[in-house]
């Protein structure tokens, strides 16, 4: 199985470039509590805003993470090396 651990510098770096070109994730979240109907009661609305914003938040917690393994890639890649 391929995960962040395991990927190449060059895996990563593409998988970060995917990651910034689809932040449409925001924009589809907002637009969808935008939709929720107003004639609903207090507490639906409510469940279905928190669930459409935990989404963001995970998505959000996954690039950071992602962010985050890439400087510990490059970090890695400067330290100098020992004669």
């Amino acid at each position: 199985e391929h995960n962040m651990e395991t990927m190449t510098k060059e895996e990563l770096l593409k998988q970060m470039e995917e990651m910034l070109q689809h932040q449409t994730y925001m924009k589809e979240a907002i637009d969808a509590i935008e939709k929720i109907p107003y004639d609903l009661e207090e507490a639906q609305v409510r469940l279905r805003t928190e669930a459409i914003m935990q989404i963001v938040k995970e998505k959000e917690a996954s690039n950071q993470a992602l962010i985050a393994l890439w400087k510990q890639m490059l970090a890695v890649d400067e330290k100098p090396e020992l004669q």
